[in-house]
């Protein structure tokens, strides 16, 4: 990334297959799988995060999708307002929040939060919305 003293090779791959990507690091290479160039900015804002702190764990995911989306919505709005939130829609950047990655959902399923069901979710974020 510019310095002389590290070499981290970084790689891209299109998938038409999935309709969101993956990053993850193997045999040196921090490889991002790519649905789309918004999802290629998502996912590159994950591979410097392995980058800068050699993983990511499953107990950071709320905190390193906050940016990634962020960064995903300054590329292209639509493609992360079309996104379905038990915490609401987004109609700016600041509005994606933990809280919004929390209630993330697809076909009935949390994507970040799996463990909960969706109701169990949208009682937890009203509370929190309501300061309980």
């Amino acid at each position: 990334m510019g310095s002389k003293d590290v070499r981290q090779k970084f790689a891209f791959n299109e998938t038409i297959v999935a309709s969101a990507g993956f990053a993850y690091k193997e045999n040196g290479i921090i490889t991002m799988d790519i649905a789309s160039d918004a999802n290629g900015v998502h996912e590159a804002v994950h591979g410097y995060q392995i980058y800068k702190s050699g993983g990511i764990k499953t107990t950071e995911r709320l905190d390193v999708e906050v940016p990634a989306y962020q960064r995903q919505y300054s590329y292209d709005s639509k493609s992360v307002s079309g996104i379905s939130s038990l915490w609401g829609g987004i109609k700016a950047r600041n509005d994606i929040s933990k809280n919004w990655v929390m209630g993330v959902h697809s076909n009935g399923k949390l994507i970040y939060m799996p463990s909960f069901g969706k109701s169990e979710m949208q009682k937890l974020l009203n509370n929190i919305r309501n300061g309980k």
